[in-house]
């Protein structure tokens, strides 16, 4: 009896977990935004992109023959979206980010491209549909 009630609460909190709604909001304090994001394959496209607290940003694609694209310029947070202006853009970067939504799912931040927040909304975070911290990349 025991184990069936630790197995149904268990099963209980992950469907919990699984359901949990994914937030786009703004951040509380915009230092939450500084730093380093990695979203890519692990092949062909692997974009790490840098924030800074000086509103610059760098950003670099880098695939399986090398290094793809540059971007960098300056960012700012409107609406809960991080827009990003270039001065600087090559290769494949070119006219490649310009907008981010920031979301939040268990509290961890992600930075979404814009247009595909429907998929972040409905499949969650993933290497494909966010930037995620550098220093906590998600799961394979």
């Amino acid at each position: 009896m025991r184990r069936t009630r630790a197995l149904l609460i268990a099963i209980s909190a992950l469907a919990c977990l699984a359901g949990e709604a994914h937030v786009f909001r703004a951040p509380q304090h915009l230092s939450e935004l500084f730093g380093g994001y990695y979203r890519g394959d692990g092949t062909g496209y692997n974009v790490t992109l840098i924030l800074n607290p000086d509103r610059s940003y760098s950003a670099i694609w880098r695939g399986c023959l090398g290094k793809y694209g540059t971007s960098s310029g300056e960012w700012s947070l409107e609406d809960g979206r991080v827009l990003l202006r270039p001065t600087e853009e090559a290769g494949m970067l070119q006219g490649h980010l310009r907008q981010l939504l920031v979301g939040y799912k268990s509290g961890v931040l992600f930075l979404i491209p814009y247009p595909i927040e429907d998929y972040f909304q409905r499949y969650g975070p993933d290497r494909y549909s966010a930037f995620s911290r550098t220093e906590s990349p998600l799961a394979e």
